[in-house]
């Protein structure tokens, strides 16, 4: 607030060392473009401050919840597919300001820092050069690294877990209903004669039922796909931050300007 209400005062400071047209509009069109640029210039000052303490105010939190966010799709081995898919809405709408502003800000610094022109390849499309320079890898990093290292990878970690949990778990169960039909076909010691009352053969019959369903258990986990989004959908997130990083690269110039004048 103090931040703002300084800004303010400098947008003031600026308008009144700048002084009032000595002669009133001509027209509305003079008119509106003086009332434009003295809202401008009072005001830009004060709202670029603003919405940078917001931002800064805001991005630990975004922070905060993605890390958080990670950590549970890393550690939640009890957590079934469906359960961690449901997750991935959320961790993904906290990330986006994350990556947003490490975005920015490694646009900032390497774009200070002259690595625009360090070209390392030439990529041609449509018959138009575009020049894949140092800039354009670390924003591609900046855009990837964090999916990557907070969604993708915990999710597909936290999945192992929980498939060899329950591969392990329904590996046991069955184990013990297969003992079970074991005990039951086994003949008696004294007769050498197989039970076969009603009792034991429905015993039997629903032992074969529960083997059947921990069998059917055993290869759902197993097709259960260990990523968040198919290898398509990942090359394809890819290739999107890809062209990105090289569209905001080749299109640096225009934005150096505008943020570092000249």
């Amino acid at each position: 607030m103090l931040g703002t209400l300084g800004a303010l005062g400098l947008g003031l400071r600026t308008v009144i060392l700048e002084g009032l047209p000595t002669a009133p509009p001509a027209n509305a069109i003079q008119a509106t473009s003086f009332a434009s640029h003295l809202l401008v210039t009072v005001f830009a000052p004060a709202a670029a401050v603003s919405f940078a303490g917001l931002v800064l105010l805001a991005l630990p939190a975004y922070l905060l919840a993605a890390l958080r966010g990670a950590a549970e799709l890393r550690g939640g081995a009890s957590w079934v597919a469906s359960a961690r898919h449901y997750a991935l809405g959320p961790a993904l709408g906290a990330l986006a300001p994350v990556t947003v502003a490490l975005a920015a800000a490694v646009w900032l610094a390497a774009t200070g820092g002259a690595w625009q022109q360090r070209a390392l390849a030439t990529v041609r499309l449509d018959g138009t050069d575009l020049q894949v320079t140092l800039r354009g890898l670390v924003l591609f990093l900046a855009l990837a690294v964090p999916y990557l290292l907070l969604i993708e990878l915990p999710y597909r970690f936290g999945t192992r877990r929980w498939r060899r949990g329950w591969l392990r778990d329904l590996a046991e169960r069955r184990a013990d209903v297969e003992s079970h039909v074991r005990r039951l076909s086994v003949p008696d010691p004294d007769s050498g004669i197989q039970d076969t009352s009603d009792e034991n053969l429905r015993a039997m019959q629903y032992d074969l039922v529960l083997l059947q369903f921990y069998q059917g258990k055993l290869d759902e986990v197993r097709r259960t796909p260990s990523g968040p989004f198919s290898l398509f959908g990942l090359l394809g997130a890819l290739v999107l931050l890809a062209a990105t990083a090289l569209l905001l690269d080749a299109g640096g110039p225009s934005l150096a300007r505008m943020v570092f004048g000249g």
